[in-house]
């Protein structure tokens, strides 16, 4: 018995394939179009957006790491409530404060974990691993950008801007992710 697909059964069955995240098999003779479909697999659905992207890095084992020159206690809170949702576990890295007895006492533990500061702490995090992506505001977070695969700019100042469009690195302006 012979199965022949039609290009239109063939384009269906690649888009029901991969917006279920199944497998897909080419079988045939050269020159029927089994290269031509699997390179056009990834322009098939829509990129996701930040918080898919998030999601399925962690659904990857991903760790997220939440890189900040805020303080300890107050990172914390944020992490808190990331912690345990499509993110899975959060780390948070912050500037830490001294405690005594339950409370700052308002000194530092060390620098404010800006710059290459921030950036050395998530490289140590990471021991080895690489850096999928990395979100930054200002030329401060340029260190922590060039540690990633894919470097994000987002509602960055003017420096920032100028680097990201020298680089090449995406930049998001507003709330919804759109890239500009």
């Amino acid at each position: 018995m012979k199965l022949y697909v039609t290009p239109a059964a063939a384009e269906t069955a690649h888009g029901v394939a991969a917006a279920g995240a199944h497998s897909l098999l080419f079988l045939g003779p050269p020159g029927t179009g089994k290269s031509m479909l699997a390179s056009r697999l990834p322009g098939i659905l829509p990129e996701l957006s930040e918080a898919e992207a998030l999601e399925a890095a962690a659904a990857e084992g991903a760790r997220v790491v939440i890189a900040s020159g805020t303080y300890e206690p107050m990172l914390a809170g944020f992490v808190a409530r990331l912690a345990g949702g499509p993110a899975g576990p959060v780390v948070g890295l912050g500037t830490p404060l001294q405690m005594a007895d339950g409370r700052t006492t308002g000194r530092l533990v060390g620098r404010v974990g800006t710059g290459s500061l921030k950036a050395d702490r998530v490289s140590e995090l990471a021991a080895g691993a690489p850096v999928r992506a990395a979100y930054g505001d200002s030329l401060a977070d340029a260190p922590l950008l060039e540690l990633a695969a894919e470097a994000i700019a987002v509602a960055p100042d003017r420096e920032l801007r100028a680097l990201a469009i020298r680089r090449g690195w995406r930049i998001l302006d507003d709330s919804s992710g759109t890239p500009r």
